[in-house]
């Protein structure tokens, strides 16, 4: 059995290539739909361009973007280079902006991720987020969902390596980060499968 994210997206795009793995419905009704084919190769595209950006094995990479499909094209491209992707918040009109910047201050200072995924509209908001001075801040990146790639997902053979860096919402103070291996997902997942 396919035992990591990476191994689990390849394998079935090989069986099914053409079936439908993701629809993302917008407010105004628009939609995203991936076919498992299409979203392998995101994946791919984003993790060569990670890797051009520094991004390697066990490295954390940080993730503010708003828009679905480089969300997915960049947790996806992560995991692909086992890299561990941590999903945060970009800042909404629900958010305090002062309680934002200090809670992703320290986020930053406490996680330290080798990089961070923004996109371009959140380029310069997400800049500011960053400690100063910083001896180790991390490098910017934006990634280009229409990138073409050259290179498959190298598969990552060990289940028990971290997946994901999740994080709690914070209501009760900091943010706490629970780390996630592939073998727990989809141990996780079995179980709901068979509730």
């Amino acid at each position: 059995m396919i035992r990591t994210i990476p191994e689990r997206l390849q394998d079935l795009a090989q069986a099914a290539p053409e079936r439908e793995i993701l629809r993302y419905r917008f407010l105004d009704g628009s939609e995203i739909v991936l076919t498992r084919a299409e979203l392998l190769k995101l994946a791919e595209s984003t993790a060569e361009q990670l890797e051009e950006a520094g991004a390697s094995d066990g490295d954390i990479v940080a993730i503010v973007q708003r828009h679905p499909l480089a969300l997915i094209g960049t947790f996806f491209g992560i995991t692909g280079i086992a890299a561990v992707p941590s999903i945060l918040p970009f800042a909404t009109e629900k958010l305090h902006p002062d309680r934002y910047q200090a809670s992703m201050a320290a986020l930053f200072d406490l996680v330290q991720p080798a990089l961070l995924v923004t996109e371009p509209e959140l380029y310069d908001e997400v800049a500011a987020l960053l400690p100063s001075p910083a001896p180790e801040k991390p490098t910017l990146l934006s990634i280009d969902v229409g990138a073409q790639c050259a290179a498959p997902l190298q598969p990552i053979s060990d289940p028990d390596a971290i997946a994901l860096l999740q994080h709690s919402s914070g209501t009760t103070g900091l943010q706490k980060g629970v780390a996630l291996s592939h073998r727990a997902i989809f141990d996780q997942l079995d179980a709901y499968s068979q509730a």
